[in-house]
């Protein structure tokens, strides 16, 4: 489907996929690359939605480091919208907005 989209969407993937055991290093520096360059996006001000899929979750892994995500919401422009996914964020409750079907 993404692909009948052509140039409107860019979708990139990071890591070896699912993570059973303790992250190797490979996929640490993986993961650590793709918000680098997730962090480039957003700061360009290019897009107007960058989503970091199961982000939380690489938290949660150690696979990237929460200041780093908490300081890319921080420096995001207004006109670029930002949309963390994945089960158990470690976001404050402050910094949460969440949306549910009805």
């Amino acid at each position: 489907m993404i692909e009948r989209l052509g140039d409107a969407i860019i979708c990139r993937r990071y890591g070896r996929g699912l993570i059973r055991q303790a992250p190797l290093e490979a996929d640490i520096a993986a993961a650590r690359e793709g918000l680098r360059e997730a962090a480039a996006a957003v700061r360009s001000a290019a897009y107007d939605v960058v989503i970091l899929d199961e982000v939380n979750v690489a938290v949660q892994y150690g696979l990237v480091e929460l200041d780093e995500l908490l300081g890319l919401i921080e420096e995001k422009p207004a006109t670029v919208e930002l949309v963390l996914t994945g089960r158990n964020a470690l976001l404050p409750s402050s910094r949460r907005q969440t949306s549910s079907p009805r």
